[in-house]
C-alpha cells in the first residue's frame, strides 16, 4: 500500500535567487539520489515508489555545489502537484505524487504513473531496473540553505516541483523500492 500522505502547510513561492551557483539567476535546481533499497515499481496499481531525498548523505557536486538535506526540507501545498518525470523532461509528465513517508532514511514517496505509451514504457524500464534512480527537482529560498564549513549546502528547506525516474541519479541512496 502507498504511504499515506503527510500533511504540509501551504508553500510560498521564492520571490528571488536562492544562492550563488553557477547559474545565479536560476532558483531551480535538480538533485539525483540512489541504493538503499528504496525504489519499487507495480505495473498493476501503475505506480512507483523510491526515497526522493536522503538525510545525511551529499551529493554529487551540482553546479559546483554539494547539498545535504535535512529532516521534513521538502514543502508541497498540493502533493497532486508534485509530478512525476522522466529524466527532468518538464514538456511530458508521466505522473504526479499520491503519498509521502518521513523515514530515518529519508522520505519515500509514491507516484502514480499515467496510463498510456510513456507511462507504460517508463513502468517497465523501472522494473527492469534500468530506471530505478529518483532525482528531486526543487526551488530553494536563501533562507532555505545553510553553508557547513565542510563547504556542503544544507537544505532546510525547499519547494518540492518534481521527482524525475532515472537511471544515474546524484544521490546512489534514491532509488525506487516498488513498480
Amino acid at each position: 500500500a502507498p504511504p499515506a500522505q503527510t500533511e504540509r502547510e501551504p508553500v510560498t513561492e521564492p520571490t528571488e535567487p536562492s544562492a550563488s551557483f553557477a547559474a545565479e539567476s536560476n532558483t531551480h535546481l535538480t538533485f539525483d539520489q540512489g541504493p538503499v533499497g528504496t525504489f519499487a515499481a507495480d505495473a498493476n496499481t501503475r505506480t512507483v515508489t523510491g526515497l526522493v531525498v536522503p538525510y545525511g548523505p551529499v551529493s554529487i557536486p551540482q553546479g559546483g555545489r554539494r547539498y545535504r538535506f535535512t529532516p521534513g526540507a521538502l514543502k508541497f501545498s498540493d502533493l497532486k502537484r508534485v509530478k512525476l518525470l522522466r529524466e527532468h523532461d518538464r514538456s511530458n509528465p508521466i505522473g504526479h505524487a499520491v503519498g509521502t513517508q518521513e523515514t530515518d532514511a529519508g522520505l519515500v514517496a509514491t507516484f502514480r504513473v499515467a496510463r498510456g505509451a510513456r507511462g507504460d514504457e517508463a513502468l517497465s524500464l523501472a522494473e527492469d531496473g534500468v530506471l530505478d534512480g529518483l532525482s528531486a527537482g526543487v526551488e530553494f529560498a536563501r533562507e532555505g540553505l545553510v553553508e557547513g564549513e565542510d563547504g556542503v549546502l544544507g537544505v532546510t528547506s525547499a519547494v518540492w516541483r518534481e521527482t524525475s525516474m532515472t537511471a544515474m541519479p546524484s544521490f546512489d541512496d534514491s532509488r525506487v523500492t516498488g513498480v
